[in-house]
């Protein structure tokens, strides 16, 4: 078989894992699963001969490991293994560093070193949505086409996560005043 139809194929694999992990709400479960689609990507990568590629998504799968266990670290050890990811990430670059096209995913895979170890919901998924843009730019010049399908359809998830999340903020900010106004209300009658 071609190693290119291969390379599709594991390509597919990632995105219908990819699509199992953004359902699970379980933070294991959507690791384990994130695990198993950066292992399919990077193997596409091998397969479509994209080192950079297949060397980033081999150290996601090691920070995602690492990033399973966060809670077990102290701060200080915590701060090492970002600075670990963020070294690999540029060592790993300037070794298969090919075309202009490769910053893309050096740029996105450390803008995920970062985004990992925030605790800020919103800023993790605003980066989710730059990076998965640009891999899914990467994709388009690798024809890793199953990976543009992942990144469009991870972006649209995210999109709608960050309307929903604001939309729920809105109206319980909403009912918060309206209770505010309510019991003001009953204070000035009582009165």
């Amino acid at each position: 078989m071609d190693k290119f139809v291969v390379a599709q194929i594991l390509g597919l694999c990632a995105f219908l894992v990819s699509i199992i992990s953004v359902l699970q709400k379980d933070r294991s479960k959507y690791i384990y699963f994130n695990i198993s689609q950066s292992v399919f990507s990077s193997v596409q990568y091998l397969f479509l001969s994209k080192m950079i590629a297949f060397y980033l998504c081999m150290l996601t799968i090691i920070r995602l490991i690492v990033y399973n266990f966060k809670n077990k670290y102290r701060l200080w050890l915590y701060i090492i293994f970002l600075i670990v990811f963020v070294v690999a990430n540029i060592w790993v670059s300037l070794i298969n560093y090919n075309s202009p096209i490769d910053i893309l995913p050096i740029v996105a895979s450390t803008m995920v070193c970062f985004s990992v170890w925030q605790s800020n919901v919103v800023l993790i998924k605003i980066i989710l949505i730059i990076t998965k843009v640009l891999w899914g730019i990467y994709a388009c010049f690798t024809l890793a086409y199953f990976s543009i399908a992942m990144d469009i359809f991870i972006i649209i998830w995210t999109i709608i996560y960050l309307c929903k999340t604001r939309k729920k903020k809105q109206v319980q900010t909403i009912e918060t005043t309206e209770t505010d106004i309510s019991e003001d209300e009953i204070e000035n009658k009582s009165e």
